[in-house]
């Protein structure tokens, strides 16, 4: 606490040793999660997909230039 503040309050802080582990399934993913990470994951590949796909048809059109 500081000597000028007066209604300073102490806050406890929780600890990280007291939660819990989550359970994961055979390929590592906390459960609560796992929609979650899939639906993401799922997402990103997409994305990565079109992403190449978009490289693929710049690299044609250099060509042909």
């Amino acid at each position: 606490m500081f000597d000028f503040c007066e209604n300073c309050k102490r806050y406890k802080v929780k600890s990280e040793a007291t939660v819990a582990p989550l359970e994961e399934d055979e390929d590592g993913i906390p459960l609560k999660y796992k929609e979650d990470i899939l639906a993401m994951s799922k997402s990103v590949n997409k994305n990565s997909t079109a992403l190449e796909r978009r490289k693929e048809k710049r690299i044609k059109k250099e060509q042909t230039i």
